[in-house]
């Protein structure tokens, strides 16, 4: 998992966790709805990240946390989404892409195969354009 609970609190605080997931006839917040935004963002993550890491991650680099962290919260709010949460998690995504792409890094993790690796010979005699087929050109 790339965020708990306790990281959403740490870093949006337990009141804005308490506005978006209250739960009236408990009183309480209410942990499932919590815990399903984490779930989700962390396959948002996954999504983005497994064509170029192996899944699942033995540790969790803190950015994947950051990231995991500000979709849930814009999962949250899915009602009415905070400006600041609404471009938190838009930037999460383009670092997503980003690192999906390969412009980015998660750092030390693993890196995983992306596809085949294709290696082409060519020997002199193999040229595509030589003076006699360009002669009519």
């Amino acid at each position: 998992m790339y965020s708990t609970q306790q990281d959403l609190i740490d870093r949006f605080g337990e009141e804005e966790l308490q506005r978006y997931a209250w739960d009236e006839d408990t009183d309480t917040a209410n942990e499932s709805r919590i815990q399903q935004a984490i779930n989700d963002a962390q396959e948002t993550v996954n999504i983005y990240i497994a064509a170029t890491v192996r899944l699942p991650l033995a540790t969790t680099p803190p950015i994947l946390t950051a990231l995991s962290a500000d979709i849930a919260r814009y999962r949250l709010q899915d009602d009415n989404p905070l400006d600041e949460a609404t471009e938190r998690y838009k930037t999460a995504i383009r670092v997503l892409k980003d690192i999906a792409a390969g412009r980015a890094t998660l750092g030390t993790v693993e890196q995983g195969t992306t596809g085949a690796t294709v290696e082409a010979q060519r020997g002199i005699n193999d040229r595509l354009f030589t003076r006699e087929s360009l002669a009519d050109f």
